[in-house]
């Protein structure tokens, strides 16, 4: 028990967010059948019911906690959610370290661009009687690209982070960054799909109201939209696995689905493909941040070379003197 007192619940307030390590502990607590008031003395909880606990944690999917209150206990509420953060914090992981070296070039090729553009053309043109026309063409060029590419990343973030409008997402994901190859946003969303279908199903929920669950994923519209077709399809008479066939975008989750219809059991299929397909995905996106990288360093290439002919010219002047 030592352990747990030792836990740290710090981070309650509204626009923080609550660590796997916090929830974790309270899913144990709960799945050990401590009562409210037995977890009290265990976690400095800042809230004062269970279910507050659940719409802090379900505060971006408010119709999702709702659902998901009448069908599974709170102690699952918990499990759910850290299913999805676990997988969350891998992709993270692998993206900020991969990620990590270009964002570095980049920051640095634009940090370059800048001072060339704002301090030492202007000093180079004052020094010499013939400007350089075409270098001062290139840099302001390759300015405006670095700053029209790190806004275009900074909308997004703040699109995906802070937009609840979802008419708005719905248009940005399933019309627009769905087309995007190397994102993979039908992959990544057909895994959720499954993640929290599987989930569900194994917790003893019928498939009926699991897929009235998956409907609230406003978040990520193409997990809402999956969910629907399924839904619309079971009630037009086809079964589970057919549905899934016909509506499913990737051959690997078709291959899946057509290997748990033959054992008789889609809930180990479903394991075996979430296994494979997030290591596939996850190397997915190492080579297309391997792409990136590649686009970074020639970026830094073109920097140095247009930054060592604007330096030569001054250079070229004074030699020119003598």
């Amino acid at each position: 028990m030592k352990s747990i007192k030792e836990t740290r619940f710090y981070r309650y307030w509204a626009n923080q967010s609550i660590s796997m390590m916090d929830v974790k502990t309270i899913q144990l607590l709960l799945h050990h059948q401590f009562s409210f008031q037995q977890l009290k003395k265990y976690v400095t909880f800042p809230f004062t019911t269970l279910d507050e606990f659940a719409s802090f944690l379900y505060k971006k999917e408010p119709e999702l906690k709702r659902h998901l209150v009448n069908v599974i206990s709170y102690e699952s509420m918990c499990e759910f959610y850290l299913e999805y953060e676990h997988l969350k914090q891998k992709f993270k992981k692998c993206i900020m370290v991969s990620f990590l070296y270009p964002c570095m070039l980049y920051l640095c090729s634009l940090a370059t661009v800048m001072f060339l553009y704002h301090f030492f053309l202007p000093q180079v043109k004052s020094f010499t009687d013939k400007p350089p026309v075409i270098e001062e063409l290139f840099v302001y060029l390759l300015y405006l690209v670095l700053w029209l590419v790190l806004v275009l990343i900074l909308s997004l973030m703040m699109i995906h982070l802070y937009v609840s409008n979802n008419e708005f997402r719905n248009q940005l994901y399933v019309q627009t960054l769905s087309r995007v190859s190397f994102l993979q946003i039908h992959r990544v969303s057909h895994l959720w799909f499954i993640i929290g279908f599987h989930y569900l199903m194994k917790s003893g929920v019928s498939t009926k109201q699991s897929l009235e669950v998956m409907l609230q994923f406003r978040r990520w519209p193409l997990v809402h939209q999956m969910a629907y077709q399924v839904l619309d399809l079971l009630k037009q008479g086809r079964s589970l696995e057919d549905a899934l066939k016909q509506l499913s975008h990737s051959t690997l989750l078709t291959q899946y689905v057509i290997k748990g219809e033959i054992g008789h059991d889609l809930s180990i299929a479903f394991e075996e493909y979430l296994s494979l397909e997030t290591n596939l995905l996850l190397q997915s996106y190492q080579k297309s941040l391997m792409i990136i990288k590649l686009i970074s360093y020639f970026v830094v290439i073109i920097t140095l070379a247009i930054s060592y002919r604007i330096i030569s010219v001054p250079l070229q002047h004074i030699l020119n003197q003598f």
